[in-house]
């Protein structure tokens, strides 16, 4: 059992991550409103093409498997030009969903398919080139795919007990990495300043603490 303080710590921490969430909303919807006059005309444009989001979201995974060879074989333009474009329909592909009525749990689970890729193909292309070490890539990548599995909702089930009900969803903690990856590699491009190691340890660790917190949630509903 976890004592007073430890218990008061975790409150303590779980109320910082739901209002760091309430603020990543209120960011986010901002940002689609001042994005919005430019990926609606081109939304527009998709559809009259016949391009969904499926699409979309096969082409980003596409620019981010081509960006880890580029990025190995040390054409960094070419992996700049790639992520950016992944970054591109990452913006589009949620409008165009909406748009065409087709906001689904699929096209959910597609669009976070994609946001997990980047979250793996640049550790694993630091570690390839020996620009991260090892420990701390496979940490942050441990850390990274434990924070995509949230609880959701308890439900009883027929013994009369709780289970425990999961589904894959995207969160604060799922964008630091991607927030991470962009900040470092702009940096590493431009000024050739490698702080891949410290940077990719910082996020690890606050990933590993969302992971206990989301543990410590599902250790408590079973009790």
């Amino acid at each position: 059992m976890l004592d007073q303080v430890s218990l008061q710590k975790m409150n303590w921490f779980r109320a910082v991550t739901r209002s760091l969430e309430e603020l990543r909303r209120i960011l986010v919807a901002f940002i689609r409103k001042v994005r919005w006059p430019v990926t609606s005309a081109i939304c527009r444009v998709l559809i009259r093409l016949h391009i969904n989001q499926t699409h979309l979201t096969l082409s980003r995974i596409f620019f981010l498997i081509v960006f880890y060879f580029a990025w190995v074989y040390s054409f960094f333009t070419a992996a700049l030009i790639l992520m950016l474009a992944a970054w591109a329909l990452d913006c589009l592909d949620g409008d165009l969903s909406r748009m065409l009525g087709q906001d689904s749990s699929i096209g959910e689970f597609e669009d976070i398919m994609g946001d997990n890729l980047a979250c793996l193909v640049f550790p694993l292309a630091l570690m390839q080139t020996g620009l991260l070490n090892g420990v701390i890539g496979g940490l942050f990548i441990f850390a990274s795919f434990s924070n995509l599995w949230l609880i959701n909702r308890n439900q009883p089930n027929d013994s009369g007990g709780v289970r425990l009900a999961f589904e894959p969803r995207s969160s604060m903690f799922i964008s630091i990495p991607a927030i991470s990856i962009w900040a470092l590699m702009f940096v590493y491009i431009f000024f050739k300043f490698n702080v891949f190691d410290t940077g990719f340890l910082v996020v690890a660790i606050l990933l590993c603490l969302s992971v206990a917190v989301n543990y410590y949630q599902i250790i408590k509903s079973r009790l």
